[in-house]
């Protein structure tokens, strides 16, 4: 199901150390907790089972924790700790004039984590087997590239056809992973990946990962020698174990026990918008929804206030989105209509299919987001006042992923998310059909789209970037192919000091050096 490759989505420049000191709301721990010598083995609750191996297929957030903790990349980027990406498995890196010639050169003396030596011809390998896969988004935005070639051991030469936006940065992300050539062609490999990133793959049961200090690894060795991904996938059972001791840290805790948690004692609760927005994914092939007026009214229809307040109350780091960029990329525009516009939407749907009523069904899966069940009822009932009847269909997480990538569906939640402050990646994933997720699962294929979204990808000057910024927010707005809701945010609780493990602004956890 090469379509699964949903990374982001599931599958994002801000100043971003401005911006999230703003926007994250935490509460301290002890400084006894802060003082704490670093755990044996870490505990991670997270609410879904890694569903596959290979970080081309694996779409749900264990999967993800996992790829970037085991993954050696070219490059490293902790948007929280760095404005740009850093040298990794690259120790340098350089480029023509005209961005479309780059060299890498490698470490030396890097190993895997199986003690095999990692050389220019692992990382041409690794990179080819990504390119040529253009069912899903990591080979798409390395489309560009025409030669990968090893130009000695530890020297990599990458030639581009048109510049590729960020390059460095989409090297660093775990979809570009780099492993041995020799295992590579083996379809076993991917049963137990074998990579150079800080920690490495020891067991994989049903509901538990269990990853190892990497002993070859290249940089820093991290604190922590063992950490568990657990799979709790009822949120409040999250936030029970926690609160008892069983979990060292909850990635995605239920916003609604957050001051539950803040009041725990040697309990640090961060909550954080992430590169990308919450949003109902409309599928533009339904017979109600292939008339963008009636995609409109919806939009129009929602109270985007409402459901910030009654899902994050009292917060303000999590604001609503009615436009297309999130408040974490540049192009947010905080002046849409945050409140429901019931007159405006009755107009829109004069001569529609729904111009009388209409019915449509929001399927969903519970354990995607901890307050799904909450979102879902806030939405059925702000649609009712417009006419449209919402039948909602709870559904578990594959089973609501198979009818998203099959188009079995009205209307249903997800995500626009990106693991940095990259916004062509975000708008290439969910404007373009050939983004690895078919436009957000909403079938939509444009023209006007597919030349906004290359424009931004290819633009080579801040300049222009921002005006393809612009012209990506207008071509959503003409066409509104799916609805955003609010700002993507992940409330993360943890019994241990932040020095050891903590979320990136990513949505990637971070896991503390030695001292």
């Amino acid at each position: 199901m090469r379509n699964a490759k949903i990374a982001r989505l599931v599958i994002g420049a801000v100043a971003v150390a401005a911006t999230m000191s703003a926007c994250a709301q935490s509460s301290s721990s002890s400084s006894q907790n802060n003082a704490a010598a670093a755990p044996a083995v870490l505990r991670v609750g997270v609410n879904d089972q890694v569903t596959s191996l290979d970080p081309e297929l694996g779409y749900s957030a264990a999967a993800q924790q996992m790829q970037h903790l085991i993954s050696g990349t070219l490059f490293t980027f902790n948007p929280d700790a760095s404005s740009s990406p850093q040298p990794g498995l690259a120790a340098s890196a350089t480029h023509s004039a005209d961005d479309l010639t780059w060299t890498f050169t490698l470490r030396r003396g890097v190993k895997f984590s199986d003690g095999t030596p990692l050389s220019a011809a692992d990382v041409v390998a690794s990179l080819t087997r990504v390119q040529k896969d253009k069912a899903g988004i990591a080979g798409t935005r390395l489309g560009a590239a025409t030669q990968f070639t090893a130009v000695n051991a530890d020297t990599v030469k990458v030639v581009l056809k048109s510049p590729i936006a960020q390059l460095e940065t989409l090297l660093s992300e775990f979809q570009y992973g780099i492993y041995p050539r020799a295992q590579l062609a083996k379809a076993s490999f991917f049963n137990r990946p074998v990579s150079a990133g800080p920690y490495e793959l020891s067991s994989v049961e049903t509901n538990t990962v269990v990853l190892v200090r990497n002993p070859y690894y290249w940089g820093t060795k991290p604190a922590v020698a063992k950490v568990e991904l657990l799979t709790v996938s009822d949120p409040n059972t999250l936030v029970t174990e926690l609160q008892a001791g069983q979990l060292d840290f909850a990635l995605d805790a239920p916003p609604s026990d957050l001051q539950t948690l803040r009041n725990a004692g040697g309990i640090t609760t961060k909550l954080v918008p992430l590169y990308g927005e919450s949003i109902m994914t409309l599928n533009n092939s339904q017979a109600d929804l292939k008339d963008v007026r009636v995609r409109e009214a919806i939009s129009a229809a929602l109270d985007r206030s409402a459901i910030v307040n009654s899902i994050y109350p009292g917060q303000s780091s999590v604001r609503p989105q009615a436009g297309y960029w999130p408040q974490t990329l540049p192009g947010y525009d905080s002046s849409g209509p945050a409140t429901a516009d019931a007159k405006k939407a009755s107009s829109l749907l004069a001569g529609t299919p729904c111009a009388t009523r209409c019915t449509l069904n929001l399927v969903y899966s519970p354990s995607f987001f901890p307050f799904a069940s909450q979102l879902v009822l806030l939405i059925k009932q702000q649609l009712a006042a417009a006419g449209i009847t919402v039948d909602l269909i709870p559904q578990d997480s594959a089973t609501w992923l198979t009818n998203l990538l099959k188009g079995n569906f009205d209307m249903s939640l997800t995500v626009g998310y990106t693991f940095d402050n990259d916004t062509a990646i975000l708008a290439q994933e969910q404007l373009t059909p050939a983004g690895g997720a078919n436009s957000s699962f909403s079938g939509f294929s444009n023209p006007a789209a597919d030349t906004a979204v290359n424009k931004l990808t290819t633009a080579s000057s801040s300049s222009a970037a921002a005006a393809a910024t612009r012209s990506v927010a207008q071509v959503y707005s003409e066409y509104m192919p799916f609805i955003p809701l609010m700002s993507f945010a992940r409330l993360s609780a943890s019994r241990i000091s932040p020095h050891y493990i903590s979320e990136q602004t990513s949505g990637l956890i971070d896991i503390g050096g030695v001292e």
